[in-house]
């Protein structure tokens, strides 16, 4: 399954499957970078391979929009501290690791869990 908006990229093995969070584009993922993160999707003879890489980007001008367009100031920090400012419905272990920066990963899932994604795609 993949699913996104959750802003943590993060790749869980769940029974058959995998479940799969590309982080999201426009919000950092609260480990102390501007970086947002996003996923690639290949079918590779070994199987589904899936690479999440960061994304730098001109977080100094979406926080100029943000603040023009009057949205609240806490987002348009958060995209340069790459800190949100609120971590209520975050899990404790992913509280305590807010400020740590994220790495790069990439994911196999072996066939043929990878032959039955393409195949329902």
């Amino acid at each position: 399954m993949i699913a996104g908006h959750c802003g943590l990229p993060f790749s869980q093995p769940t029974g058959a499957g995998l479940w799969h969070n590309p982080g999201v584009i426009g919000l950092p993922a609260n480990d102390g970078t501007p970086r947002t993160w996003f996923s690639v999707l290949r079918d590779t003879p070994r199987g589904l391979q899936i690479d999440t890489r960061p994304l730098d980007y001109d977080f100094a001008a979406a926080q100029t929009a943000m603040r023009w367009a009057a949205l609240p100031e806490a987002y348009a920090a958060t995209l340069s501290t790459g800190l949100w400012d609120n971590c209520d419905i975050l899990p404790d272990p992913e509280t305590q690791a807010q400020g740590r920066p994220l790495a790069p990963t990439t994911v196999i899932v072996p066939q043929p869990a990878a032959a039955l994604v393409a195949a329902t795609a």
